[in-house]
């Protein structure tokens, strides 16, 4: 279990250790920490398979296609956090992704100010 919500300091280049030297973690939560790039959510992906909970909110550098890498390569992923990320309805295609596992129990989209009625309806169909 990792907890680093709102250190904003911290380095992406630090927060891209994680998915190297952390494959059992569970949960992660970077709520805040908005130096966080798309390239260390992907890698993280890759090495913490695991993952049960992840919350990224307000993560702003984050695009649809590194929550598309967590969606595909964390199998056990439950919970996903993704408040105040620039999701628009072409981010939302992230969750076609879903469609095969329904496993998602908590999506948080508050604030996500992109969202269409369209995006929700997508999301619909594949959570």
């Amino acid at each position: 279990e990792i907890m680093l919500e709102g250190q904003t300091w911290l380095s992406d280049d630090l927060l891209f250790k994680i998915g190297e030297f952390c494959p059992n973690l569970k949960l992660l939560n970077l709520a805040g920490c908005m130096q966080l790039s798309s390239r260390t959510i992907i890698r993280i992906a890759e090495g913490c398979q695991l993952l049960a909970l992840v919350n990224l909110s307000h993560c702003t550098n984050v695009s649809g296609e590194a929550v598309a890498r967590l969606l595909q390569n964390c199998p056990q992923l439950q919970v996903l956090c993704l408040s105040g990320l620039p999701l628009d309805h072409g981010g939302v295609s992230t969750f076609r992704t879903l469609h095969s596992s329904r496993r998602i129990r908590a999506l948080d989209l508050s604030y996500c100010a992109g969202l269409t009625d369209q995006s929700l309806i997508a999301i619909s169909q594949y959570c």
